[in-house]
């Protein structure tokens, strides 16, 4: 043997066999002692243990198994390595002198300088848990230590790091008491690089506010709603921002205050994720079907909720969107309501044709599948009961082009009928030919053209006033053909739209709260063309007594050419056209006035032999309609109560053929007749 000494002096070559056993007694590095003769270390709650490897003469470099031999109801130790946590010992309880030796599930590569350290989790004087250490045995292995690849998505199990009540077959951590914590540490053998990461929790019960730290110091809290202790109950707790985390970091979860006697908390699970953005408190305050802020106009650089890619379909979660179900990770999707899902939040999406499926439960038969607010066709399904179980997955039976940038709505079903929505998916047929164009939004700021809120960064738009803004201020702005889209919160729920002083149509919107959290993006539902010389103006209906609300931003979202693709149904909303009703999105069509409505507005119409219907309600007995200003016919229906339940789909009785470039005008009768129209609808006829 060969071997070379660093200093002057006298050695000994010690010959030790692989495999051999050290063993270094918990009593002499731990002053706290019991046992019948003072042989084993009361190692409390919340404390630490300290060995230096070298202290056993036989020690020499190389890899070793832990092991530590010990009693007591602790069921875990914390294992580190020069003050960094390594990995974690796991042993079933055992009554007092009832020693066990448990083993770390990983190989240590040791030198003669390092020091290992036994952590008991824990709190002293709450109830501990307790445990003896009798000793720590290194016993020297072949294998080597494996180093596992970062994983970007770390699910922890909160019972497999909780000490104290375990609930549900042991399946979760009863945290029931408000000076209880679940501690965490954060491990490199179990996937952990130092990263940043976004935070989520599982839990439910009846203590409100949660707080998150790291080595002690508060990074992450919020509130939820307390709950019953049932799985069902299950909330899905959000962090607002990622929070850093390396190995060796203590996560920790509290549950600081009660409300009841019978306070806690139970945990299911904690979801560490690096990839996962987070836009500050935006994304929290989403609201139903509501863009957050921070991301109306930016899809494409926005956040990454939640989606995943799962045999092929690109998946969005649907309570990532929209607000979730109480008793499951769902959405409950509102009658009427929208869930609004950027498809650029999939990193792994591209541009191509998909086919759209929704998996849902629930009385509704029927959702509106729309792209940048432009129906795309309806997805059909069987009702159902409420809950996982009775989960249906439905398909648009024509799939549609996508691209980076585009807007999917999935459109719940007015009047009465209810659901929750699991998740949306996308499935690839084929690629899109051409280029998508320029997809750059143009945006204006509210309160740049209006007197601004008093507490809030948007323009506090007053009934029966209007927003004028010159598109020449936005000196990038070179002119083209666009959508117009308006960021606004409120009870209004109509916006008249100009160019120049000459009305393009109206936008309507759903009802929300006044907070910059409750914004809802909507677009008028015909493309306009403009240029830089050119003025939009925001019309507010109403007088003294409302509605009111605020406008945030203006948007001009380019319309890009697309191939033609046959629809189910061509449908062009009839308040674009005309005067938007107050109650409800239709247009409140007057006796002998019309709607003139250009068919080339959807970027999508294909010459062909179409079937023309009208949906309407009201006391109206008929509709005249025109093609390029030439009667075409009459579309007869019976009267009916105002309102969603009183819409009537009706027909007229001969075919058309219709190009893009027709004008097709729905003439009201005259007379007193009233009603309000929801839509025109084409159906393709081979």
């Amino acid at each position: 043997m060969v071997f070379q000494t660093e200093e002057p002096g006298i050695y000994g070559l010690v010959n030790q066999a692989m495999g051999s056993e050290l063993y270094y007694p918990g009593v002499d590095y731990y002053d706290r002692t019991t046992g019948d003769n003072g042989q084993y270390a009361d190692l409390q709650p919340g404390e630490s243990l300290t060995l230096p490897v070298k202290d056993q003469p036989g020690f020499a470099q190389g890899n070793y198994i832990l092991s530590v031999r010990t009693c007591g109801p602790r069921t875990k130790l914390m294992v580190l390595v020069n003050g960094r946590v390594v990995g974690m010992i796991n042993r079933e309880s055992t009554d007092w002198g009832q020693m066990d030796l448990a083993e770390l599930p990983l190989v240590l590569s040791l030198t003669q300088d390092d020091e290992i350290t036994l952590y008991a989790p824990g709190q002293e004087n709450q109830g501990g848990p307790y445990g003896w250490v009798d000793y720590v045995q290194l016993k020297e292995t072949d294998r080597v230590p494996e180093i596992p690849a970062p994983e970007s998505r770390i699910t922890l199990e909160a019972e497999d790091y909780y000490v104290y009540e375990l609930e549900q077959n042991g399946t979760v951590a009863n945290v029931n008491s408000p000076y209880r914590k679940l501690e965490i540490p954060i491990l490199a053998s179990e996937g952990f690089e130092e990263n940043d990461y976004h935070f989520t929790m599982y839990t439910t019960g009846t203590m409100r506010r949660w707080i998150v730290c790291v080595n002690g110091v508060q990074v992450l809290e919020g509130e939820r709603a307390g709950s019953g202790y049932e799985m069902k109950y299950m909330t899905k707790e959000i962090g607002s921002e990622r929070i850093h985390l390396k190995p060796g970091d203590i996560l920790t979860v509290e549950f600081p205050e009660q409300d009841t006697d019978n306070c806690g908390n139970w945990v299911d699970r904690i979801v560490l994720n690096s990839r996962r953005q987070v836009t500050g408190a935006d994304f929290l305050n989403r609201v139903g079907g509501r863009i957050p802020v921070a991301l109306a106009g930016d899809f494409e650089s926005g956040g990454q909720p939640h989606v995943s890619m799962e045999d092929g379909k690109l998946v969005y979660q649907g309570e990532a969107y929209y607000k979730a179900q109480n008793d499951s990770p769902t959405a409950d999707l509102q009658p009427g309501e929208q869930i609004l899902i950027p498809v650029s939040d999939n990193g792994r999406f591209r541009e191509g044709t998909y086919r759209v499926t929704v998996r849902s439960c629930g009385n509704r038969e029927f959702f509106r599948v729309k792209v940048n607010g432009w129906t795309a066709g309806n997805i059909t399904r069987k009702e159902t009961g409420y809950g996982m179980t009775e989960m249906t997955e439905d398909t648009l039976g024509t799939p549609i082009e996508l691209r980076p940038g585009d807007i999917l709505a999935i459109e719940g079903q007015t009047g009465g009928k209810y659901g929750w929505v699991d998740d949306v998916s996308l499935t690839q047929v084929q690629t899109a030919d051409g280029n998508a164009g320029d997809r750059s939004w143009y945006t204006w700021e509210g309160e740049d053209f209006y007197t601004k809120q008093k507490d809030n960064p948007a323009a506090d738009l007053q009934p029966g006033e209007t927003i004028t803004i010159p598109l020449a201020s936005n000196g990038t702005f070179t002119g083209g053909t666009y959508y117009i889209g308006v960021l606004s919160n409120g009870n209004r729920t109509a916006m008249v739209i100009r160019k120049n002083g000459e009305r393009m149509g109206s936008i309507t919107r759903n009802e929300t709260n006044f907070d910059m959290g409750s914004m809802t993006l909507d677009v008028l539902q015909r493309p306009v063309s403009v240029n830089a010389g050119d003025t939009i103006s925001i019309f507010a209906p109403g007088d003294e007594s409302g509605p009111f609300g605020w406008v945030d931003k203006v948007y001009l979202i380019p319309v890009n050419a697309r191939n033609p693709q046959s629809l189910e149904e061509y449908r062009y909303p009839a308040y674009a056209y005309g005067t938007a009703s107050m109650y409800l999105a239709a247009a409140d069509l007057q006796p002998g006035e019309a709607l003139e409505i250009p068919l080339g507005d959807h970027v999508s119409f294909v010459e062909g032999q179409y079937r023309i219907a009208v949906i309407s309600n009201g006391s109206r007995e008929r509709f005249e309609i025109r093609v390029n200003g030439q009667p075409a016919g009459s579309i007869l229906r019976k009267p009916s109560d105002y309102g969603d339940n009183g819409m009537s789909s009706d027909k007229l009785e001969r075919l058309l053929y219709l190009k893009p470039s027709d004008v097709v005008t729905i003439v009201g009768q005259d007379g007193d007749f009233f009603g309000w129209v929801s839509a025109l609808v084409l159906e393709p006829v081979e």
